[in-house]
């Protein structure tokens, strides 16, 4: 972190305070089981309620500044700040919880208070929150623009703070996760993401089960691939696209983080004869982009790959419509810790791979179809290997329905597969 500074006058907060929008509730205090709310608005309700409050001292306050949306906006900032209010506030009612404060004290600025989190959690949640909301005005979130200070003193004169080191905040917090010293681990091993309550308020569990890798040249089991279901609980009913589809960032992290920590559990609970010789690892391309998860993913990678002979590979998904630019730096950040990184078409066959052998993968995967015989899987696995072989020469399909089938793929050219779970 940077030395304190003065994150703002309190002349100019109070000048710019918005005293129409009601408050969000929050907790003003670290006693007292029903969440408090703020007794006005702008920043002489902060210096009344938090001034002295013992929250300070436990790093649970902080600001979040909106500045780098206004300096781009220029001119249009006054006519748009309520629409980019609008949608600030719904993110951060999401990512900080319903028991975090969230104050807006002046045109760009918010205070948040978060008594249920510790600090790191809650400087972590703030700078999601902040990202999110930048990518959604600027496409693009750059360090420079994440402006979050820590609260260390309010006074008559302004609040004063220390603006956090994203890069530093992130580590800790996957430090945090692996070593087991997270807020509130749920498990003795490395899953501590699963289950877990949704943004819109809905219970769910990730499920993972092993599928054996074939070699197709000499059909070798040559280790194993991690499949994942997320579940809606207590049912157990697999999330439908339009769930899945409405889930935020963090949610989806948290899903990445589970089935990576779980598949390497699985492993290890399976009681086999030796290491296997591979483990495919699915991890999405938004996670490994974000900051924070780059960094969790990266952790649990390294506590992985003790656990397999040759080496992790990790099968990328989410990447269709994303910058060759992007996608090499994703790939560029996995592969010093696994032995090969290939990736996945969700939208085969509509994905638009031009360009993609830019990215120089070690392999492509695709989902196996439902087919109703011999010859529509035959004409499917030709149209995959034409199009896969533009970009790599090692060709993965998951999920083949049987021995059969693999036989099938590997006279049209398919070079691994993996066997659907029973």
């Amino acid at each position: 972190m940077t030395s304190a500074v003065q994150v703002r006058p309190a002349a100019s907060r109070a000048a710019g305070a918005n005293t129409e929008r009601p408050a969000l509730r929050g907790d003003g205090s670290t006693t007292g089981p029903q969440p408090a709310r703020f007794n006005g608005v702008g920043f002489e309700a902060v210096v009344e309620q938090f001034q002295t409050s013992p929250l300070l001292a436990e790093g649970k306050v902080n600001i979040i500044a909106l500045d780098a949306i206004a300096e781009r906006l220029g001119g249009r900032w006054a006519a748009r700040q309520e629409l980019v209010h609008d949608h600030a506030q719904k993110v951060l009612r999401r990512e900080l919880g319903p028991n975090a404060a969230v104050q807006r004290i002046n045109d760009t600025e918010y205070f948040v208070v978060q008594p249920d989190d510790t600090r790191l959690a809650g400087q972590a949640r703030c700078l999601n929150g902040l990202r999110q909301i930048l990518h959604h005005f600027l496409g693009a979130a750059a360090i420079a623009d994440i402006k979050v200070h820590s609260v260390t003193r309010i006074t008559n004169d302004g609040v004063f703070g220390q603006r956090l080191d994203v890069a530093a905040v992130e580590a800790e917090q996957a430090a945090a996760r692996v070593s087991g010293h997270e807020d509130s681990p749920r498990s003795s091993g490395l899953d501590r993401w699963t289950p877990f309550v949704t943004s819109t308020g809905r219970r769910v569990g990730v499920s993972c089960s092993l599928e054996s890798v074939i070699q197709l040249k000499s059909f070798g089991r040559i280790g194993y691939r991690v499949a994942r279901r997320v579940v809606r609980l207590p049912d157990g009913a697999s999330l439908s696209r339009r769930e899945f589809e409405r889930l935020s960032q963090r949610d989806l992290e948290k899903i990445d983080f589970a089935t990576v920590a779980r598949g390497i559990e699985k492993v290890r609970s399976a009681g086999l004869n030796s290491r296997p010789p591979v483990l495919i690892l699915p991890v999405s391309h938004a996670t490994v982009q974000n900051r924070r998860g780059r960094a969790t993913v990266v952790a649990l990678l390294r506590q992985g790959r003790n656990d397999v002979h040759h080496g992790l590979i990790c099968e990328l998904f989410g990447f269709d419509g994303a910058s060759i630019a992007a996608l090499l730096d994703t790939i560029a950040a996995l592969r010093p810790f696994c032995l090969h990184v290939i990736g996945h078409l969700d939208a085969y066959p509509a994905q638009d791979i031009r360009g993609l052998d830019a990215a120089r993968l070690n392999g492509v995967s695709v989902q196996c179809p439902p087919v109703a015989g011999d010859a529509e899987f035959i004409g499917w696995t030709r149209s995959f290997v034409i199009l896969g072989r533009r970009v790599a020469k090692v060709l993965f399909i998951d999920q083949v329905p049987s021995l059969g089938h693999a036989r099938l793929a590997a006279s049209l050219g398919v070079s691994h597969a993996t066997l659907a779970s029973r």
